[in-house]
């Protein structure tokens, strides 16, 4: 069976193996490059269409975070670095392409008074029947542990 329909797909499978020789996984690989060759399939590409624009293309079409098409696209370099060092290629046409701004997480810290009253509330909310007042105070449990442990997500 054939993973890669494009005039890339044995250097491809040469890069993997080479990668998997070098002890990597293939996961990540194989989704990066598979979404390469679908992409140089549908524009019918050859060596003379890779330059900086075909994969700035490449990248506005990319339908996923910043993140994932950062990783996307340090495969596409690692691989045309491969292919440099194999000498199909002169220079990696994605060298000059900067990679896209992540989305930081920044993290609230509350203040102890702000803690005290999410407490409180969680308090509040404890369902006095028998049914339920196990899981509600279990639950306050693990906040309140949380909260005076300093666990922050």
């Amino acid at each position: 069976m054939k993973r890669f329909n494009s005039f890339l797909g044995e250097y491809i499978e040469d890069f993997i193996e080479y990668r998997l020789q070098l002890g990597y996984s293939d996961k990540m690989l194989l989704i990066s490059l598979r979404m390469l060759d679908r992409y140089v399939v549908d524009k019918k590409g050859s060596w003379t269409l890779f330059d900086p624009m075909f994969f700035i293309r490449l990248r506005s079409d990319l339908n996923c975070e910043n993140r994932s098409i950062n990783t996307f696209f340090r495969t596409f370099k690692m691989f045309f670095n491969y292919l440099i060092r194999r000498d199909l290629i002169r220079e990696n046409p994605l060298q000059e392409i900067s990679e896209l701004p992540e989305n930081q997480i920044v993290p609230f810290i509350f203040s102890s008074e702000e803690t005290d009253l999410f407490l409180e509330a969680v308090v509040k909310l404890i369902r006095k029947t028998k049914r339920y007042y196990l899981s509600d105070f279990s639950g306050y449990i693990a906040f309140l542990l949380m909260a005076r442990c300093g666990l922050r997500v």
